[in-house]
């Protein structure tokens, strides 16, 4: 029997969801690669170690705040197409609006950052300050994947992932669909209790669309042809 064709509409997001994804990643990269940077430049002794305590100093915050944000500015018209200058004053607004867009994050927040923490502003203590930033940027990039879906396709989501006897399509919203395909994609399995824990994880009400006669069931995820050719395509 002939596999049944993928639709349009899941195979678009499984393209945008993997872009996402890239997308996240070098989002990642550039908050470190902003730090490490920066350390290079302006916090390293007359040994060449890196120093925290020079952080102690104002004017070296100030240098800290300019030489990180002109690294997200850089990543930020990269990936925007934009051409704004670094490091000029009457385009402060414009340079926070960018790196609030791209990275979660403005030149002002950094050097608050920086005046509050000081020497504790470990490379560490950037990772932890972005990585909670990240946590936005991850659900904005999921919400932008998901974009172009209605509530009429979510029962060809369940379809393809196969879970028709664990999940009641039709009390199903679209970021239901979200979170599930994030399982399956991180696990290559999917059960209730993974549904309920994820949920509680993130903060929201436990789900309604679980079948209430499948709650031992586990399932593994077995992508169609033409996901499995997209795949490999990408």
């Amino acid at each position: 029997m002939a596999q049944d064709k993928v639709p349009e509409h899941v195979v678009n997001y499984l393209k945008l969801h993997k872009k996402s994804k890239r997308i996240l990643a070098t989002t990642q990269l550039t908050h470190s690669k902003a730090y490490t940077s920066m350390a290079e430049e302006v916090l390293k002794d007359k040994e060449g170690n890196i120093d925290y305590e020079l952080l102690e100093r104002p004017e070296i915050q100030e240098k800290a705040a300019e030489h990180m944000a002109n690294t997200y500015v850089d990543a930020a018209n990269k990936y925007f197409g934009s051409k704004l200058k670094k490091g000029k004053e009457e385009d402060r607004f414009q340079t926070d609006m960018l790196m609030k867009a791209y990275a979660g994050v403005t030149k002002s927040e950094l050097l608050d950052y920086l005046r509050t923490n000081k020497k504790d502003y470990t490379l560490d203590s950037h990772k932890e300050h972005m990585g909670e930033l990240m946590k936005a940027v991850q659900k904005q990039l999921r919400t932008s994947a998901a974009s172009h879906l209605k509530e009429e396709h979510i029962p060809d989501f369940v379809k393809h992932m196969g879970i028709e006897d664990l999940v009641d399509a039709t009390k199903m919203r679209i970021q239901d669909v979200t979170i599930l395909h994030d399982i399956y994609e991180q696990q290559g399995i999917v059960s209730p209790n993974m549904v309920e824990d994820t949920y509680r994880r993130i903060g929201i009400p436990a789900p309604l669309y679980l079948k209430q006669a499948e709650k031992g069931k586990v399932i593994k995820y077995r992508p169609k042809k033409e996901v499995e050719q997209l795949d490999k395509a990408a």
